[in-house]
């Protein structure tokens, strides 16, 4: 929230205040700090030394955010058990956190299936829509946002202009793993 957004939400509540004096009584008004629920797969211990979670850390300050005094972060790990990210994912959300940080699509799987009210972030989307995460890239209607690591025919795209800058190549080898069958798909049909 920028400083005029503070002024402006600062002024509207004191002159609601103001107006609303002489028919209530006054009372003293504690606002709550926004709460971040950061679910991980890995253990507290490997946490602590990642790289992503100074990342995490460091983009929270960037915005004015500071954890224990103007935000709240909760964590709960899974010790790279992964049948308990479910579990897990029930008991972050008990408390009604203000958003939850899945730092994988499989926690954020869990985590969609434990809120449909409460924002979820999960920066590396694969397939959100496959995945029921979202209703479509364009709209995604749902409560998990993120970043797309693969956009459909990008892959097809990317051999095409290679094919255009190497118009001589014979022979090209594309990597992709095991769960990217939609790549594999686009790379093929832009060879034909």
């Amino acid at each position: 929230m920028t400083a005029k957004m503070k002024r402006r939400a600062f002024i509207t509540l004191l002159g609601g205040a103001a107006a609303g004096w002489p028919l209530v009584a006054r009372g003293q008004i504690i606002a709550r700090r926004p709460v971040v629920a950061y679910l991980a797969g890995i253990s507290s211990a490997a946490m602590l030394r990642s790289g992503p979670r100074r990342g995490f850390l460091n983009g929270l300050h960037g915005h004015g955010y500071i954890d224990g005094q103007n935000v709240d972060i909760v964590y709960r790990f899974a010790d790279g058990v992964f049948e308990r990210i479910p579990a897990l994912a029930e008991e972050i959300v008990q408390p009604k956190p203000d958003i939850v940080f899945a730092p994988g699509q499989v926690i954020a799987l869990a985590a969609r299936n434990a809120t449909t009210t409460i924002p979820i972030v999960c920066p590396p989307l694969d397939n959100p829509v496959r995945e029921g995460l979202a209703t479509s890239e364009a709209r995604p209607g749902k409560n998990v946002t993120g970043i797309l690591r693969y956009i459909g025919g990008l892959a097809g795209k990317h051999l095409e202009l290679a094919k255009e800058l190497l118009p001589a190549m014979a022979k090209l080898g594309v990597l992709v793993g095991p769960g990217s069958a939609s790549q594999r798909t686009d790379v093929e049909s832009a060879i034909k």
